[in-house]
């Protein structure tokens, strides 16, 4: 049995599709002796564009993410499901038409090219992974491969295939054979058997697969109830990935992207399995929440990052185990490898969950918070707070993770007095990371607000995406939709604008805000750098210092004055309070929703240095207030120490913010030696844990100070042009050249000349060197190895010494960047 598994566009191109790469594993190990290949249309389409047109992996992000909610994608290759053109759908940006209505113009010559190439590799079956904009690229290239060879059956699966689409996908589209509703894991290999014995097999046969669509001998569709009891997280197998990543290297989008490994630790939702939200459609017809053994993905993961060389991943989950913080966290903290993990959370979580989560690599999380109004929270069913999501965006802020979420609007109930409190203190959050969109909900397949119209959208009618697509008539398109439309519910249009617009504001505005303070013990020291609060502020009186400490956490202003009572050891009453509060409400000190207050400062630990895009974090040398900072003086004696690392570690763990270094570090002249290269690396340190250097250095007019450019930059420069400092500031950021460790290999990723420059290390010889010079600049190295990383910039020469030049990544920059 010859089984092809087929990822069509508009699949995202940087990611291998985690149902192929499950199924995959699975029809293998369920039937060893079957032959099972992949081909990722998604690439092959892309690269055929771009053999044909300048068109990159942002083109291709545009049509395949940023255009879903409008069907772009699948509007696209309706011309070559229908057999005939359309006109370009209204809305679309007067920037991208031409090219749209060229990419909808070519795209049957697209399919009928792949089911040439498909018909030739002649599989007994074709499956396609169907989810999201993939629907009609996959139902035109089945008819193209249908009509060429009318023996090969055809198998639909996936997200779009879920409930009455699959049902509406298999009776609609008679060239499609067999749709997989819900889980795939078991039902795939069972009908691959079930296939092969063509022999012995009967309709009744088919009727006992769970969730599949199948035609009888009449040919009228038969639709099996879907499983009744979820797929063991413990039966699904590793992706295999092998087919997507030998083909990414042959892709061109090899150049304007970097892929991402894609891993789901569990599925379903814990908190859907009793209060499902109420927009929310994601887990479809099996909410039931399910986890790997924390031991099994560890090892799981690890082995695909070290297979495919890969530090960067996603996980497929809705939600993540709460007691993977005690179990698979710890244990990615300790295996030392710098992975960028994404994982979503809920937005109750405590500090030390989120320090656990920056330790383990997961620098990216979505906390679902949506909206920061506790009543339109509560219309979502969240069961947050909106004080709850201020306080989780602060404490991501100070442990350093990047947040996504988008606020969203239009729920049946919501009312703009629900917004006005928010409104009036959002100019107040631009230090805390922001919304990347605000948009209206889009009405869910399987959500509450569909499966129940008495919750407020009575007349849903499937997005006109579909009718653009698909010559079906309005009630087959209720069962094939994904998508839906209603009345708008909630804020007006107008007011949604004004709102989108100070968001706006807010996301603009991140990079250079600063809310700061440092706790001495006898007072409390306050930065505030927002565009709407410049000031300093210095909290000496007893009850100002431990209110604004109890405010750690979200009280009312009575608790606030009961728990002040106890501490210090006398009674207050809200009244005696209310100017203090009054006063931090006016300076943007804290949030206040739902009668609870909260404070909106983050303890300094030189967090803006991280914000990408912040010109100022270097230049604030003359600052007063870093008088009161931990820092530190280092002598010509610590510049004699081999192991900066461990230097810069001391420092930093000693809640070190600001380090100055002696005398001035020579550039120029070759016969500094080991004291520069040594001096070079304990600023190349301290820049990884985001420190502040104060520096100086000898340079000459004709030396290049590009490869010195992701160095904190020096507070001077003796020699060169008068602009060169100014060029330095400009270029800097922390993780502009770094490096990262995995499994056996070393990925540097080198900004410093404006276009990415990319290295993946995993020879033996060379990473002996690496580790030898991050540790002494006068190592014992081999002369070929260290000459062909001095060739690439990545080793300086300095005399006899040599310069381990990328940083290690100790911080990730805000937001976490590939």
């Amino acid at each position: 049995m010859h089984v092809l598994l087929v990822n069509p566009p508009w699949a995202p191109a940087d990611l291998p599709s985690l149902g192929i790469g499950i199924l995959h594993a699975a029809v293998s190990r369920a039937d060893p002796e079957a032959r099972v290949e992949e081909i990722h249309a998604n690439l092959e389409w892309l690269d055929w564009i771009a053999d044909r047109q300048d068109f990159t992996s942002h083109d291709y992000e545009y049509y395949s993410i940023q255009r879903y909610f409008r069907g772009l994608g699948d509007w696209i290759f309706s011309s070559a499901l229908r057999g005939r053109p359309s006109s370009t759908p209204a809305g679309e940006e007067d920037s991208r038409l031409a090219m749209t209505s060229w990419l909808h113009a070519l795209a049957p010559r697209f399919v009928e090219e792949l089911a040439d190439r498909i018909i030739k590799i002649a599989p007994d079956v074709v499956g396609f992974a169907v989810t999201f904009q993939t629907t009609v690229a996959a139902l035109a290239l089945a008819s193209q491969i249908k009509h060429r060879d009318p023996t090969i059956v055809t198998v639909f699966g996936g997200a779009n295939c879920d409930g009455p689409q699959g049902t509406a996908i298999h009776r609609n589209y008679p060239f499609v054979d067999f749709v997989v509703r819900g889980e795939g894991d078991v039902t795939l290999p069972s009908l691959i058997r079930l296939l092969r014995n063509q022999a012995d097999r009967t309709d009744a046969d088919f009727a006992t697969i769970p969730g599949l669509c199948w035609r009888s001998g009449n040919g009228r569709t038969t639709t099996n109830p879907l499983a009744r009891r979820p797929v063991l997280a413990s039966m699904v197998p590793s992706p295999d990935y092998a087919g997507y990543f030998e083909r990414w290297e042959a892709s061109s989008a090899r150049h304007t992207a970097e892929p991402q490994l894609v891993l789901e630790s569990a599925r379903g939702c814990w908190w859907a399995d009793a209060h499902a939200c109420t927009f929310c459609g994601l887990n479809g017809s099996m909410t039931t929440f399910r986890s790997k053994q924390p031991e099994r993905f560890f090892a799981e993961l690890i082995d695909l990052v070290r297979q495919h060389q890969v530090l960067d991943v996603i996980a497929a989950d809705n939600i993540i185990d709460n007691g993977y913080y005690a179990s698979l966290l710890p244990a990615l903290a300790r295996s030392e490898y710098d992975l960028r993990v994404q994982y979503e959370v809920r937005s109750n979580l405590g500090i030390q969950q989120l320090e656990m989560l920056a330790k383990s690599g997961a620098a990216i999380i979505q906390p679902g918070i949506e909206n920061l109004s506790s009543p339109i929270l509560k219309l979502m069913r969240k069961g947050l707070t909106g004080y709850q999501n201020v306080r989780m965006l602060r404490d991501a802020e100070t442990v350093g993770l990047t947040v996504l979420w988008n606020y969203l609007y239009g729920f049946p109930g919501e009312t703009e007095r629900d917004y006005d409190k928010i409104v009036e203190q959002i100019p107040a959050l631009h230090h805390l990371f922001p919304p990347q969109g605000c948009s209206r909900i889009q009405l869910q397949r399987f959500s509450p607000y569909v499966e129940s119209p008495e919750l407020g959208f009575p007349d849903v009618v499937p997005h006109e995406q579909y009718a653009l697509s698909h010559d079906l008539p309005e009630s087959e398109l209720r069962d094939l939709a994904g998508l839906f439309d209603a009345e708008p519910r909630g804020i007006p249009e107008a007011f949604s604008q004004r709102f989108a617009e100070l968001l706006g504001t807010w996301r603009q505005s991140y990079a250079e805000s600063q809310l700061s303070f440092l706790d001495t013990g006898e007072d409390i020291v306050l930065t505030s750098r927002r565009p709407a609060f410049r000031w300093d502020r210095r909290l000496r009186d007893p009850v100002a210092a431990e209110a604004f400490r109890i405010l750690e956490r979200p009280r009312t202003r009575a608790a606030l004055a009961r728990d002040l009572s106890s501490r210090l050891g006398r009674p207050l009453a809200p009244p005696a309070l209310a100017p203090l509060l009054d006063q931090w409400r006016a300076l943007g000190l804290v949030f206040e929703e739902s009668g609870h207050l909260v404070r909106l400062a983050v303890p300094d630990r030189n967090q803006s240095l991280l914000h990408l895009g912040n010109t100022t974090a270097c230049r604030a040398r003359t600052d007063p207030r870093h008088s009161r900072y931990p820092q530190t003086v280092l002598g010509d004696g610590d510049l004699g120490e081999d192991d900066a690392s461990a230097v810069a570690h001391r420092l930093a763990s000693g809640g070190i913010l600001r380090v100055t270094l002696p005398g001035l570090v020579d550039l120029a002249d070759a016969d500094a030696g080991p004291r520069t290269a040594r001096a070079l690396s304990l600023v190349r340190e301290l820049t990884a844990h985001a420190i502040h250097v104060e520096w100086r250095a000898r340079t000459a007019p004709d030396l290049a100070l590009t490869p010195f450019c992701h160095l904190y930059p020096p507070a001077g420069l003796v020699g060169g042009g008068s602009d060169a400092l100014e060029r330095w500031h400009d270029r800097f950021y922390v993780g502009l050249c770094a490096y990262r460790r995995g499994p056996g290999f070393i990925q540097v990723r080198d900004r410093r000349w404006d276009e990415l420059r990319r290295f993946t290390i995993d020879d033996a010889r060379y990473l002996a060197t690496i580790e030898a010079l991050s540790n002494s600049v006068v190592a014992d190295v081999a002369p070929d190895v260290a000459l062909a990383l001095e060739a690439e910039s990545l080793v300086r020469r300095f005399g006899a010494a040599l310069w381990w030049v990328p940083c290690p990544l100790r911080r990730w920059p805000l937001p976490a960047p590939l």
